[in-house]
């Protein structure tokens, strides 16, 4: 029973996944697009409740400081619950 429900569980996060995952995100500064050098996802299941959290490294190819804007697309019935920056090590809500 119990290596059914982790196959049930492995399935339904995959499709979950997979039915969402039409566009990454993506990190516009000005007229150029940033892409994601490292993403993390760790996902938490609590009775019929999903939590998702992305952790997504941008790389800087200059030695300036950008400012962007973050286009994160998501499936009907989902939303952003918390968001927010890591700056010097210290989580900023945004």
């Amino acid at each position: 029973m119990k290596k059914y429900c982790n196959t049930f569980l492995a399935f339904l996060l995959l499709f979950s996944f997979l039915a969402t995952a039409q566009q990454s995100p993506v990190l516009k500064v000005g007229d150029k697009e940033i892409g994601i050098s490292k993403l993390d996802i760790d996902v938490k299941v609590t009775g019929n409740r999903v939590v998702t959290t992305f952790d997504m490294l941008f790389y800087n190819p200059t030695s300036q400081i950008l400012e962007g804007e973050l286009n994160f697309p998501l499936g009907d019935g989902h939303e952003v619950s918390r968001f927010a920056l890591d700056v010097n090590g210290k989580l900023r809500e945004a």
